[in-house]
């Protein structure tokens, strides 16, 4: 009787598993082979983990913007369809565009376009074989609750901090440059009412909370002043040229302050010139140069000119900043730094196209500041030249981050069905360096729409 039992619980395993017409995907986590009978039943194994064939922004998006989801297995379907996920009828059908094998990721990759789904609501993409994907939104405020949200973010994250470590404000100090540059080129799509307790008060309310990190910052000047670590030092006396620079119009006062403790800290950094690199002095010049106008600033930028290439961030941001500036500036090192930033950024469009998940994916897939730091580069070159490739390749950055990669997970918290804490990875709203690229990002997406 028992045996009877057993052979019908069998078949029954075997129906509801193999008759559903659908590949699954999975990783598997299982580990180890069984060695030998076991006496009683044992149920300790792993169940292979699943991940949809089908990937998506699961934020959603712009009413009027490109739409693309991306199907793996190793078997794709020939057409898919978009439905309406609160009634399930189907509003769309589309072909799949097979593109080929990724390398990086080791599988079989196709594209559905479905741009043509424009009506406000909630939606999700199903095929034969690949299923289901997570479901996403289509609406016209989509990009911009995502900025509300990382400045909101960004503002709690800073609440009850009285004190920060060296390499908390090196990071700090490294993300003030993003945020405020983000401002600096994008300064329409924030406005005073993204959902902190200052909103109203005429003031944008990511300078609001700029200023609070700027504070605290200010706090660490003495710890930086004793300093040897060049790294930490050169961004926060950048930043806080940089603050001053865009403050002034909200409180002159403040903003002299900043500048004055910018240049304590530039100081500091000519006694130690020798154990420095000329690339974060030349950041730290430019920022200063702008600021206050001095000329011994720009003597040092045009010797730094006359020897150097942009080879690293600090570099870029310091050639950002000096062909931007008010100043006098000298033209034909304007146009040296500027052919250098371009090159730069062609270099980052091509490394996107690369990999068929359409960012500059390494091989180990963890090179999320890399990407975001590509994404940067697109963005100032793009407000130059406003070029459509450009701004295709940072919004499918921004797919990425929100679903569209090998993990089918948001890497933003409390964004989609299926998030990076669900998987214990690393969130990118880190407080730090890609929480504000995230920040970046936004605001040229918002800024655009």
């Amino acid at each position: 009787m028992k045996q009877k039992v057993f052979v019908i619980l069998l078949c029954l395993m075997l129906l509801l598993t193999g008759c559903s017409g659908k590949e699954t995907y999975t990783v598997q986590n299982a580990s180890g082979m069984a060695e030998g009978m076991e006496t009683e039943a044992v149920i300790d194994y792993v169940v292979p983990q699943s991940f949809p064939g089908i990937l998506i922004n699961q934020a959603g998006y712009g009413v009027d913007s490109a739409k693309t989801a991306i199907f793996r297995g190793e078997n794709l379907p020939e057409t898919f369809c978009v439905y309406n996920a609160e009634n399930g009828k189907k509003v769309y059908e589309g072909t799949v565009e097979r593109k080929g094998y990724d390398a990086v990721t080791g599988e079989r990759i196709a594209y559905g376009t479905f741009s043509d789904v424009t009506m406000p609501g909630e939606y999700y993409v199903e095929a034969d074989i690949v299923g289901r994907s997570y479901t996403f939104t289509i609406g016209n405020q989509v990009y911009r609750k995502l900025l509300e949200a990382n400045v909101q973010h960004l503002y709690e994250g800073l609440q009850g901090k009285t004190t920060l470590t060296e390499e908390e404000t090196k990071e700090s100090s490294k993300a003030l440059m993003n945020s405020l540059l983000a401002c600096e080129l994008h300064g329409t799509a924030f406005d005073d009412e993204m959902g902190i307790p200052e909103s109203g008060n005429n003031v944008p309310d990511v300078i609001d909370v700029l200023f609070v990190q700027v504070n605290l910052l200010m706090q660490q000047s003495e710890v930086v002043l004793a300093s040897t670590d060049w790294e930490m030092v050169s961004y926060y006396a950048a930043a806080m040229a940089k603050f001053s620079y865009t403050y002034k119009e909200y409180d002159s006062v403040f903003a002299t302050s900043c500048l004055q403790l910018a240049d304590m800290v530039w100081k500091y950094m000519e006694k130690n010139a020798d154990s420095i690199d000329e690339d974060m002095r030349f950041m730290v010049a430019a920022e200063l140069y702008r600021a206050s106008g001095a000329q011994r600033y720009h003597t040092y930028i045009k010797q730094y000119g006359a020897v150097e290439e942009l080879e690293s961030r600090e570099a870029i941001y310091g050639a950002v900043t000096y062909v931007s500036t008010k100043q006098s500036v000298d033209i034909e090192l304007c146009n040296v730094f500027m052919k250098e930033i371009m090159s730069e950024a062609e270099d980052s469009a091509a490394r996107s196209k690369e990999s068929y998940y359409q960012v500059s994916l390494s091989e180990k897939q963890d090179n999320h500041e890399d990407i975001m730091w590509d994404m940067i580069m697109l963005t100032i070159v793009d407000k130059v030249i406003s070029n459509h490739e450009y701004a295709t390749v940072i919004e499918n950055n921004l797919h990425y981050f929100l679903g569209r990669n090998p993990k089918a997970v948001s890497f933003v918290n409390g964004v989609g069905d299926y998030s990076c804490t669900e998987e214990k990875l690393q969130s990118i709203m880190d407080g730090g360096f890609e929480e504000s690229a995230l920040l970046f990002m936004l605001s040229e997406i918002n800024d655009t729409v």
